[in-house]
């Protein structure tokens, strides 16, 4: 009786300190990702409905379209679409090499985190497109040969996926402020100018293009947590992007 009435205590007070004891493990930066993914989805569902509705967005998106249209030039539309090639399907490219790297490494783990938090995302995307039905602008008839759905646009959301992770990993190896920085500003440059080039090449709104990155930037946090913690519970570091974690990738001295 006494055994049961021990065990029962136990649990209670584990559960008492359940969020206290999910706090700790996040961490401040932990808990400000947690509040930034739904701050993005929350944006998301906002550009959504107002999409849905035909409100003042819906004329931005035509007035950009618009002004592309008429102030875009050949010598442009050649480098972008160069450019937007980075967003597919050189990323698909990207995150394959990179997956075999860190599986020869050994690290199985991150190799599996990568691959499955960019296949996953390529799916929630064509979820997204079939839910929401958007068409493309009428623009996009010279670059798109096949019918597909224009919100959210998927070069934006995967490109975000994909480089935000690789960028998290490579923050994890970096061992000067000086890299990190280089880090983030590569990934954060990719991410906008592939954004901008689906825009100047007249495939998708702007709001096509928000909605992207917006749904990307919170699968690309969830799934770097969600690393994070399986990470910790199978006895890694407990960093956040590239915080006390990335020790183990640096060399003593």
């Amino acid at each position: 009786m006494a055994t049961s009435q021990e065990a029962l205590a136990t649990l209670a007070r584990r559960a008492r300190s359940g969020p206290r004891r999910v706090v700790t493990y996040l961490g401040m930066y932990g808990v400000a990702a947690v509040a930034a993914t739904f701050a993005l989805l929350w944006s998301f569902v906002a550009i959504a409905d107002e999409m849905a509705e035909g409100g003042p967005l819906a004329r931005i998106d035509a007035a950009v379209n618009r002004w592309f249209a008429v102030h875009g030039s050949e010598s442009g539309e050649s480098v972008f679409k160069v450019v937007t090639h980075f967003g597919s399907p050189l990323l698909g490219v990207s995150i394959v090499i990179a997956v075999i790297w860190l599986a020869r490494r050994r690290e199985r783990l991150e190799a599996i985190a990568l691959a499955v938090a960019c296949s996953t995302g390529v799916l929630l995307d064509n979820g997204l497109k079939a839910f929401f039905h958007r068409g493309r602008p009428g623009t996009a008839t010279e670059f798109i040969t096949r019918p597909t759905w224009s919100f959210p646009s998927g070069h934006a959301m995967n490109s975000i996926i994909g480089y935000g992770f690789l960028a998290a990993l490579l923050l994890e190896r970096a061992r000067t402020r000086g890299q990190r920085i280089a880090v983030v500003a590569g990934a954060l440059a990719l991410v906008l100018v592939i954004g901008f080039s689906r825009l100047y090449l007249g495939v998708h709104y702007l709001s096509d293009v928000l909605g992207g990155w917006l749904a990307g930037a919170a699968w690309m946090i969830a799934s770097v947590l969600a690393y994070r913690f399986v990470r910790r519970e199978s006895g890694g570091a407990p960093g956040w992007l590239g915080g006390a974690g990335a020790a183990e990738h640096r060399e003593p001295g």
